[in-house]
């Protein structure tokens, strides 16, 4: 994004918090922002005040707007992608800490695994 973007996306978060906006601000959130869409940007901002009271920082931002289209985005560094459930981050062939949670209070899933047709296999009886 541009630094005319960046002035305009931090102008959209002032009208939420009442920040004040300078130069250095707008350098410093064009390198944490560098690489984002600006419209994924607008949307996470909007988001992130629908569900925050806190005041939005880039990290904010670059969480949010991996989400705003619903793909999620790989870190190429570490496999680890944005997880809706717990709102952390963690590779996807991982459980999520939600889940894992749910299920040491809840037990596991009661519903019953699927049943196969009943037939007779040596001494034993699958129904």
């Amino acid at each position: 994004m541009n630094r005319a973007n960046i002035a305009r996306l931090l102008g959209l978060a002032a009208a939420y918090d009442a920040r004040t906006i300078g130069e250095a601000d707008v350098a410093a959130w064009q390198l944490a922002l560098d690489g984002l869409d600006v419209e994924r940007c607008k949307a996470a901002v909007v988001r992130h005040y629908r569900e925050s009271t806190d005041r939005v920082m880039p990290a904010h931002i670059r969480r949010l707007a991996r989400t705003t289209t619903g793909a999620p985005d790989v870190i190429p560094e570490t496999g680890e992608t944005y997880c809706e459930t717990c709102k952390g981050v963690h590779r996807q062939d991982e459980s999520c800490s939600i889940l894992i949670r749910r299920t040491a209070i809840d037990g596991p899933d009661p519903s019953p695994p699927p049943r196969e047709n009943s037939t007779t296999e040596g001494n034993r009886e699958t129904v």
